[in-house]
């Protein structure tokens, strides 16, 4: 299977290859508190009218030598993450195909090239992370010139249940993310899974100015704290146990 010839472009019209340039700010809080926030949020906030819950896949890809965790452990002004992206739905369906993306941040601003794939996400399920198919994915980014020069391959795979939300006032695009685990490594570069979901749940807030909206507010006494959490560097310590 191959990545569709469209793939990973920037177009005016087309907003799953659409290059993004907007403010994301995140939040953290304990997993164990996500559903009396997700309780407030659905009171107070309109359901995203599309996708409003589905549970997340993503296989994220690295170099051998982790290139995207030391940039968030060094605090690097620019970063990048390339991964395949899938959604199940509440009966833990695989739903269509899986998305390549491509996310880089610049400081607090994000960038990201995003297009559909040919494979769909139960066939990405089955397949081991040390499979040919998932490895020849990264060529295409080096053909593409978005990620020039750098061998990448799939490290681990993480998975979170995920509600989205629109904020009513401002029409910020919201998000909430808990019970997020990582049920399976690539035994070629990591430690065996640690399935256990982690403590920490994350609060997503995408915004032109990156300021959380007057009518959220009320949030942070619910727990929401600020912060870089990263998903898949937390993960990576959670296998490997190695401070970030």
């Amino acid at each position: 299977m191959a990545v569709q010839d469209t793939a990973v472009q920037d177009t005016a019209t087309d907003t799953d290859s659409l290059l993004l340039l907007e403010s994301e700010t995140k939040y953290t809080l304990e997993n164990a508190r996500a559903p009396l926030v997700a309780a407030w949020l659905d009171a107070r906030c309109h359901a995203d009218p599309q996708y409003p819950s589905a549970t997340v896949h993503s296989v994220y890809y690295d170099t051998r030598d982790f290139r995207s965790v030391r940039e968030k452990q060094n605090s690097d002004y620019l970063k990048s993450k390339v991964r395949l992206r899938w959604y199940a739905d509440a009966d833990g369906k695989c739903v269509g195909n899986a998305f390549l993306e491509v996310k880089l941040r610049i400081g607090s601003r994000r960038q990201k090239h995003r297009v559909e794939t040919e494979w769909p996400g139960a066939w990405v399920a089955d397949q081991p992370l040390t499979s040919r198919d998932l490895l020849e994915l990264a060529n295409t980014l080096h053909t593409s010139g978005v990620h020039p020069g750098i061998r990448i391959e799939p490290a681990l795979e993480v998975v979170y249940e995920r509600r989205r939300y629109i904020e009513p006032a401002t029409g910020d695009r919201l998000s909430l993310d808990s019970e997020i685990r990582v049920p399976r490594t690539n035994p070629n570069l990591l430690p065996p899974a640690n399935p256990a979901p982690l403590r920490t749940a994350v609060f997503e807030s995408k915004s032109l100015d990156g300021e959380l909206a007057a009518g959220l507010r009320p949030l942070v006494d619910l727990g929401l704290r600020k912060s870089s959490f990263s998903k898949y560097a937390s993960l990576f310590q959670h296998v490997t146990g190695v401070e970030i």
